[in-house]
């Protein structure tokens, strides 16, 4: 019990120390960079699946994705690993627009705690760029960044949220969005729409209604390593009930019959 106790606090002031000298990872990238933009993904999945369940279709500020559970406190409160994080929404207007959301990141000392801003927003498009510690926006160059298999999950959370706001717009109630079709409306990146990112390929299906015979809409969302089992272990599987499920198929795509992951 000692020991653990004692690495815990180890490991705290290791993270005190780098974030106070702007100690940077094995791959060159400053560390509280790298844990900025890995909370930047936990808010957009925070968001895709508030909108799909909590929010009936809208975006929650930071302190309804906590009461939601999505995130945690410190992140709630706008101010972890070096970074102030601020988030603002816009509802779903019928017949208007869309709901939409974005998110900044900036530096809590800049040059200290990190000298990169950055900004993402409902299409899950991380943008970055050294702005001296004001924020960055939608103008700023795309940043690719992949955290295993946490950055598939987000990305299939993200796709679900797209195709539930597809459904409700473009689709008139009727049917579900192509990768083309959901970039096109800006709710997915391009890396994503190509069907491939961060060492996985991604695979969209959907089936349109049938109102004669009372069939309703449906899709699923497939993604399987690209080479099993260096750029993943687990095929991940989710449709229109929003459940996100995923096992190992040694490379192949996942089905409805895997189990329910929580992460």
């Amino acid at each position: 019990m000692l020991i653990r106790s004692n690495l815990k606090l180890f490991a705290i002031l290791l993270f005190v120390i780098l974030s106070l000298t702007g100690e940077t990872s094995a791959q060159g990238v400053p560390v509280n960079e790298k844990f900025a933009t890995h909370a930047l993904q936990t808010i957009h999945a925070a968001e895709a699946t508030f909108s799909a369940t909590a929010g009936a279709g809208n975006f929650g500020n930071l302190q309804q994705l906590r009461d939601a559970g999505f995130i945690d406190a410190a992140l709630a409160a706008g101010e972890k690993y070096g970074y102030r994080f601020s988030l603002t929404t816009a509802p779903f207007i019928p017949g208007q627009s869309l709901a939409k959301f974005q998110v900044s990141a900036v530096p809590l000392r800049y040059s200290k705690t990190g000298k990169r801003s950055y900004y993402i927003d409902q299409s899950g498009s991380i943008r970055g760029e050294d702005h001296n510690g004001e924020p960055a926006t939608i103008k700023d160059p795309l940043i690719t960044i992949c955290y295993g298999e946490s950055t598939v999950v987000a990305s299939m959370r993200a796709l679900h949220s797209a195709e539930s706001t597809y459904f409700s717009t473009a689709g008139a109630n009727f049917h579900y969005g192509s990768m083309f079709e959901l970039n096109n409306m800006s709710l997915i990146d391009q890396t994503l729409a190509d069907g491939e990112k961060c060492g996985y390929f991604f695979q969209v299906t959907n089936i349109a209604a049938v109102p004669a015979t009372g069939t309703p809409a449906t899709f699923k969302v497939l993604a399987r390593p690209w080479q099993y089992p260096v750029t993943g272990i687990r095929s991940f599987y989710i449709d229109q009930s929003g459940v996100l499920r995923g096992a190992d198929h040694a490379g192949s795509f996942g089905s409805v019959n895997d189990p329910p992951i929580q992460n």
